[in-house]
């Protein structure tokens, strides 16, 4: 995920890894940030000429079943590792810093619109692009992963986590007319802007 301020100025790149698959289906996620490492990201882009400060990572959270809360499950890390997340962004994007931001779970978008939310530079633009739009809740569906469940909370729609939710302020962190999205998976392709969306098939 990369994410600008409102400084035309950026030149420098930040990375920060998120190793976190507690919002997850399954342990797995958390190794996105070492794997990206490791195949060479930060060293590409120095070779394209850019100045890079590597931040280093969150702390490693490992998914894990969590039976009590089967609906929303391990929403208490999830909650506290986008809280991080967001603390940890505050520095370079105050120094006007270009952030890229690497994770395997969707849940970390929520910080970013905080930390962007937080610049007071007006309120933040969203484009989305995943399999999914991420705005299920517990309600609508019975997986649990968070993962799943991320713009819904930014969104603060019906249904959502109260804890997760309220961690960055009063709700909502962002508004529905400020997101763009689009979905993909193989049978369709659908784009959406706020509460509208529209579908088309592909091969």
């Amino acid at each position: 995920m990369i994410m600008r301020a409102h400084d035309a100025r950026m030149s420098r790149i930040s990375v920060v890894g998120v190793p976190s698959s507690a919002g997850s289906y399954a342990a797995g996620q958390d190794q996105a940030p070492g794997a990206l490492r490791s195949a060479g990201l930060v060293e590409a882009l120095v070779a394209a000429g850019r100045e890079v400060r590597d931040d280093g990572d969150l702390p490693v959270q490992v998914w894990r079943p969590d039976r009590n809360h089967p609906l929303a499950q391990n929403s208490d890390q999830v909650t506290a590792c986008v809280r991080e997340l967001a603390d940890r962004l505050g520095p370079p994007l105050a120094h006007g810093d270009m952030l890229l931001v690497l994770g395997g779970n969707c849940t970390i978008a929520l910080a970013v619109i905080a930390a962007l939310r937080r610049m007071r530079a007006g309120p933040p633009g969203l484009l989305y692009v995943d399999r999914h739009y991420d705005i299920n809740t517990p309600h609508s569906t019975i997986d649990g992963a968070l993962d799943w469940m991320g713009l819904a909370h930014a969104l603060s729609l019906p249904g959502c986590v109260d804890v997760l939710a309220d961690a960055f302020g009063p709700r909502p962190s962002f508004s529905q007319t400020r997101w763009r999205g689009w979905a993909w998976s193989r049978e369709w392709l659908l784009t959406g802007s706020g509460n509208r969306q529209a579908g088309w098939a592909c091969a």
